[in-house]
């Protein structure tokens, strides 16, 4: 499966005016979506769309590719239920798809109580991605990424947290064992 959306149409007419002097293309949502189909480029919208987030961190490579991430805090989304993305766009000031990406199963699904991460990438032309602005929280992935892991990790390391009372348990229990087996 691959994790590189397609341009759209309009993205692509978005470049073109970009790159005569006629503004700029500024891209600074996702949207996700719970229905797929085959990507064409001629896309104008999601099939069923569920969720729109702010672009968590970007990265422009010389090459022209731009890397674009995300992580959802679903405790933040005001979802009720788990909802599968199926379906991705990346949205300019206007909300119209800018590059979009689909498939047939579920890239994993976006929760009221969990948090979702991604990263894709987009292969352009230096020239096309140089007339891209991308508006992010503009703190880099690592830190990002970094500052969710430590939280998970001291949740569960905490003297109280079940999952460490159940290991210290198993732990005085194989102690036990062990000294019994000795005597």
């Amino acid at each position: 499966m691959s994790l590189q959306p397609v341009l759209t149409d309009i993205g692509r007419d978005a470049l073109i005016q970009a790159q005569i002097g006629q503004g700029q293309v500024v891209i600074s949502k996702v949207a996700f979506g719970k229905k797929s189909r085959l990507p064409t480029g001629h896309e104008t919208g999601l099939v069923e769309q569920f969720l729109v987030w702010p672009i968590s961190t970007s990265t422009f490579l010389e090459s022209g590719q731009i890397d674009l991430a995300v992580l959802v805090e679903g405790s933040e989304t005001g979802l009720t239920e788990d909802q599968p993305v199926r379906e991705i766009a990346f949205l300019d000031a206007n909300d119209r798809p800018i590059f979009y990406w689909s498939t047939t199963g579920a890239l994993g699904a976006i929760t009221p109580a969990t948090a979702y991460a991604l990263t894709f990438s987009v292969a352009l032309a230096p020239a096309d991605a140089a007339v891209i602005q991308i508006v992010d929280a503009g703190a880099p992935w690592e830190v990002l990424f970094g500052a969710r892991v430590a939280a998970l990790e001291a949740k569960f390391t905490s003297a109280t947290s079940p999952l460490n009372l159940a290991l210290k348990g198993l732990q005085d229990a194989a102690w036990r064992n062990h000294f019994l087996s000795q005597s």
